[in-house]
């Protein structure tokens, strides 16, 4: 951070890079830019959670998809629209490294679930 002789204006520009690199690491998610509104992105109750339902709508879709392919002389399937699995706003924000680290570690810990 850049020196100012005004101590006030040193302290806006270290929350503001703070935050800043706080949202670039996937710490925080920015809710409301007007009300700069923030909300912690914690690993057990926000992007796990997220990341379960992600994997879970995905593999739906895949499923779908598979059926639809293997039955695609029936005309009831084609007028039905599959619902592509849309990654959350949360996710969205995380750097991609850590996206696909929650993510293995989603389906590592489901896979190990159902083993039990």
């Amino acid at each position: 951070v850049s020196q100012s002789a005004d101590p006030k204006t040193n302290l806006s520009r270290l929350f503001i890079i703070t935050f800043q690199r706080l949202r670039n690491d996937g710490v925080l998610f920015l809710l409301d830019v007007e009300r700069d509104l923030y909300t912690l992105l914690s690993k057990n109750k926000t992007l796990i959670p997220y990341m379960t339902k992600f994997i879970v709508e995905e593999e739906q879709y895949m499923f779908c998809k598979k059926i639809r392919h293997q039955k695609k002389g029936e005309l009831a399937d084609r007028n039905k629209t599959l619902q592509i699995p849309t990654v959350s706003k949360y996710l969205s924000t995380l750097p991609r490294a850590k996206f696909r680290l929650l993510r293995r570690m989603v389906v590592r810990q489901r896979n190990s679930n159902e083993k039990s």
